[in-house]
């Protein structure tokens, strides 16, 4: 289960990503690695599955999503925004 520190891990995570990976700048945005970025989402749904102890069970983060969607571990509101 996920406890307060694992999260603040994959924030801690997240965030050297950005640093370390991203590559934006005052003209141009990492639609991959930036803030909001495509590897935002992927942490989202895979903290979601840890979090509900749901196995790994697609290959790509939106089967996942639909997924979590079916049930009613994501709000039909989230998963468009995501």
């Amino acid at each position: 289960n996920l406890n307060k520190n694992d999260i603040k891990e994959v924030l801690r995570i997240r965030k050297r990503i950005e640093v370390e990976e991203g590559m934006e700048s005052d003209k141009t945005i990492d639609i991959k690695n930036g803030a909001g970025g495509i590897i935002d989402v992927q942490f989202i749904v895979q903290v979601l599955m840890l979090k509900n102890k749901i196995v790994y069970k697609y290959g790509n983060t939106f089967d996942n999503l639909v997924y979590l969607s079916k049930k009613n571990l994501l709000s039909k509101q989230d998963f468009k925004i995501l």
